[in-house]
């Protein structure tokens, strides 16, 4: 078989739906400066996104979605736009309609913000004093998780736009999980909220520890919406038991404690960096992360970085800020992609994973 028939056969693989073994169900934002209902000047201050940048941020977040499961998973968008309006804004005719290995985006879902979620104590300065806009849409990332939790399906996954899913060990867990900075070893706002799985139970546990603080004293909330209050849970774990933070068996608790437990993913993976870790423990910026990526192993579109341990770890996931994701992703074409990164071999397994379609990861 010549490469032209393989590669054929690989992108059929990959327009293949999965099933609901294979991947679970993807949910995440795409808010876009141009198209807000909030003031454009502050949102353009903060570095967020246009339009443009969303379309290829969603471009990128799916291709890696659907290279790292081998298969078309379900992403669902919720956009500050109608979802007719949105797909034309971030699924545009040419290259934009397919992902980056050139299978067509079938398997994304758009929907509308339901604008009632931005009204929390985020979006209220005489509740907060920190409120901003973009902190009420991140604690709205609850409400609009929820939503598939009551429908009944299988446990979703939150990602944000600018995260990158390289190997499906990123979201294998079946318990309520989030990341952790420093695997969770420092949990006082260390965990965050660009990944996160959450069952009923553990999501309820977040609007009751959410109306405690809300009457202990309203300045108490954390600055950092959801990352805060998983980080307060885990603290809170930490002191009933240490051993809340690692994997759970059968015979330490029953299965309905087990279950509402929120654990540290890379407590239970400890063999790969995702989130945040290719960062080695500092803020995640470019200056650090160019230096860090390199291939895992020769492995043909496999990752790897050293971890805040010092340890050379494969890459499950990677988690940036806008303006570092802007400079790792947005700033090149695909003639000039991933030049940022000083390893050669990094930068080429990149383009394996991204661009190759004839090579299956």
């Amino acid at each position: 078989m010549d490469l032209g028939s393989i590669g054929s056969s690989y992108t059929q693989i990959l327009e293949t739906p999965c099933t609901k073994d294979e991947a679970p169900i993807f949910v995440t934002f795409a808010v876009s400066v141009d198209n807000s209902i909030w003031d454009r000047i502050k949102l353009k201050r903060r570095g967020r996104w246009s339009s443009d940048d969303g379309a290829r941020a969603l471009r990128i977040l799916y291709s890696s979605l659907v290279r790292s499961h081998g298969c078309s998973v379900q992403l669902h968008v919720h956009s500050n736009i109608p979802p007719e309006i949105a797909r034309n804004v971030y699924i545009r005719n040419g290259p934009r309609g397919y992902s980056t290995m050139g299978t067509q985006m079938n398997g994304i879902v758009f929907h509308e913000v339901n604008k009632t979620y931005w009204n929390n104590p985020y979006n209220d300065m005489k509740i907060v004093p920190h409120a901003s806009k973009w902190l009420a849409l991140s604690r709205a990332k609850l409400d609009t998780f929820e939503e598939y939790l009551i429908d009944g399906g299988p446990q979703p996954v939150w990602i944000d736009l600018d995260t990158v899913v390289f190997d499906r060990a990123a979201v294998n867990s079946t318990v309520p999980w989030v990341y952790g900075y420093q695997h969770g070893n420092k949990t006082r706002n260390h965990a965050y909220g660009d990944m996160f799985s959450l069952d009923t139970e553990t999501l309820q546990e977040i609007r009751r520890l959410e109306n405690e603080l809300l009457n202990e004293n309203k300045i108490s909330l954390p600055k950092y919406d959801l990352q805060g209050y998983f980080s307060i849970l885990l603290e809170r774990q930490q002191k009933e038991a240490s051993s809340y933070l690692h994997p759970v068996s059968p015979s330490s608790f029953n299965n309905s404690h087990a279950a509402s437990l929120l654990h540290v993913v890379q407590e239970d993976s400890p063999n790969f960096a995702f989130g945040f870790d290719c960062s080695a423990g500092n803020h995640p910026k470019l200056q650090y992360l160019k230096d860090q990526v390199r291939r895992w192993n020769g492995e043909k579109g496999g990752l790897m970085c050293k971890n805040y341990r010092g340890e050379d770890t494969k890459v499950a996931s990677m988690s940036f800020t806008a303006p570092t994701y802007k400079s790792f992703f947005l700033e090149s074409n695909e003639d000039t992609a991933f030049d940022v990164i000083v390893d050669e071999g990094g930068r080429n397994a990149l383009n394996e994973f991204f661009y190759n379609s004839s090579i299956a990861i």
